[in-house]
């Protein structure tokens, strides 16, 4: 059964209260890494506005899987097996385990196991991904635009972090 989640979403007209509703099926498509990703929202700012609240569902990201005006969503599917080598997002990053089971990989070497229900926060991390299971892993991120990120007053994009991909 391929995972095609649901999105809804509600606002109600200014001009008479009435509900507004956008529902519709996420669907997601093959990505980087063997990835499966469906984009499920993009907001313009951060102040939520009734009268464009259903454009979300169309609106892509302008700059790559991020979104500089505002929060940006996302479903994602990682096959049994799958690798995705350590990079960084420039970005702040909630990123929730639907089901299955992720290893998170550091730039260290270590990893930390995130199981069904857990919670990272990535604020511009370095990090990885892999599936060691039989069983596909689906998680929800949840993404907002970040100032150029610098780590002791070093950017992402200089040593000893510029070998590492921004995504």
């Amino acid at each position: 059964m391929s995972f095609a989640p649901r999105r809804i979403v509600l606002t109600n007209s200014t001009k008479d209260a009435s509900p507004v509703v956008a529902d519709s099926v996420i669907e997601l498509a093959p990505s980087q890494g063997g990835l499966s990703l469906g984009l499920a929202y993009v907001q313009d700012g951060y102040v939520g506005n009734p009268d464009t609240a259903i454009e979300g569902t169309t609106r892509a990201p302008d700059s790559g899987s991020i979104h500089s005006m505002g929060p940006s969503s996302a479903y994602m599917e990682f096959p049994p097996g799958a690798q995705f080598p350590v990079h960084y997002t420039g970005s702040l990053d909630y990123i929730v385990v639907l089901d299955g089971e992720l290893e998170l990989g550091l730039a260290d070497g270590t990893s930390k196991t995130l199981k069904s229900g857990d919670l990272l926060i990535c604020v511009a991390g370095l990090h990885g991904w892999s599936n060691k299971t039989d069983k596909p892993a689906r998680v929800l991120a949840i993404s907002s635009p970040g100032e150029t990120t610098k780590i002791d007053g070093k950017e992402l994009n200089e040593a000893p972090f510029n070998h590492y991909k921004l995504f």
